[in-house]
């Protein structure tokens, strides 16, 4: 079976606009420290919380614990880098562009300010700033990019890249499984032979099980389901497009406001009810809690590989790879002169060229090479799509 392919970088991009200044439901950025052999949560302070910190990373939610072993990866290959430390944050692409930006209009873009009051280990009080920064679209690093050409603001270094292909994924509360007895093909239904609406489909994202053109099964139990929000997290953006594509999004919405919070959005017809959360992260956590009552909700295919592990069989979900992601990466400036001159911005860029994103194929270069796999093979193992 065939698959077209939709590469969401212009719809999420065209969703991330018109952000407002009034983030109030906005999650914090979550950091952890990372060294050869581990990682540790970090809590907020106003000053940098070890002396062996070379750079920090700032990734989309979806890309937290891949980057985090991908850092772990880059240490234990590093000879310049093997006892040191390197922060990996993350939190939604819309809110890590108030981060960094501290808000305003960009490339056609509006990204809000970054709250005064947080709790972020990386707060606005703190003289540092994040070296590499891995997005879940194209369009915010590139408008950073864009920002250096036309406004002499600085914040990159050099280009920005695809680093990796997101799969927005319908992932079933575990918990429906083991009370309901509902597993992935419950989920969906076939949306006939020749619908008007629907989007293409793979059970357990396995392309030898195909589903085909599907919508919602609403009217078996599908209700309410969790999305990141559409406006700062790019795979709630295209959860978004998934659900229009099968004509069953709701545009009165509530937004979910915690991991256990009830939601009390409504159902409508064959449109299931839908809760938001700040970020995929976020998105996540509610759908495999067991106190609330989300049934399921669009997540990230990674996210689950990261999970679940070699026990992925044991998720039940549906991948929709026609909808894939382009998530582009770009190294920032930590200080006001132009390219890589200071230790955080040379660590960074250490970092970014171990991916190996240039050539994800070839065997023979920086990343993994100590385990023979390219970029590409890592990608598709964590449950992304090739580059």
């Amino acid at each position: 079976m065939s698959v077209e392919v939709k590469r969401l970088s212009i719809l999420v991009s065209a969703m991330l606009c018109g952000l407002t200044a009034s983030q109030s439901w906005a999650a914090d950025t979550v950091c952890s420290l990372v060294t050869s052999s581990n990682a540790t949560t970090v809590t907020s302070g106003t000053s940098l919380p070890d002396a062996n910190l070379v750079t920090t990373v700032i990734v989309a939610s979806n890309f937290y614990a891949p980057a985090i072993e991908v850092v772990q990866s880059f240490l234990n290959s590093s000879a310049t880098y093997a006892s040191k430390k390197i922060g990996v944050c993350h939190n939604a692409t819309g809110h890590i562009m108030s981060e960094i930006t501290g808000g305003g209009t960009i490339n056609g873009t509006t990204y809000s300010s970054h709250p005064t009051s947080t709790g972020e280990w990386l707060s606005s009080n703190i003289n540092y700033k994040y070296g590499l920064f891995l997005a879940a679209n194209s369009k915010a690093p590139q408008d950073l990019v864009y920002s250096d050409t036309y406004n002499s603001t600085n914040y990159t270094i050099g280009s920005a890249a695809l680093y990796a292909n997101g799969i927005p994924t319908l992932y079933l509360d575990p918990n429906e499984k083991s009370v309901g007895g509902y597993d992935a093909y419950d989920m969906v239904k076939s949306a006939g032979a020749s619908p008007t609406y629907y989007a293409e489909g793979y059970y357990y994202g396995d392309v030898t099980k195909p589903t085909g053109k599907v919508v919602l099964n609403y009217t078996s139990y599908l209700s309410p389901i969790a999305i990141g929000h559409p406006t700062s997290a790019p795979y709630g953006a295209a959860a978004k497009v998934v659900l229009e594509a099968m004509n069953q999004w709701q545009t009165s919405t509530s937004m979910g406001t915690s991991i256990s919070g009830t939601c009390t959005s409504t159902a409508s017809g064959s449109i299931p009810a839908i809760c938001h959360y700040d970020n995929i992260d976020l998105t996540l956590e509610a759908i495999d809690d067991t106190t609330n009552n989300i049934k399921a909700g669009f997540v990230s295919a990674a996210q689950l590989y990261s999970a679940y592990g070699a026990n992925i069989s044991n998720a039940e979900f549906v991948t929709f790879p026609g909808f894939s992601i382009e998530q582009w990466g770009v190294l920032l400036e930590t200080d006001a002169t132009n390219g890589t001159s200071n230790s955080s911005e040379t660590a960074a860029l250490a970092l970014w060229n171990f991916m190996d994103v240039a050539t994800p194929d070839d065997a023979t270069n920086d990343f993994y090479d100590e385990t023979g796999s390219t970029w590409n093979e890592w990608l598709v193992a964590h449950g992304y799509g090739e580059i």
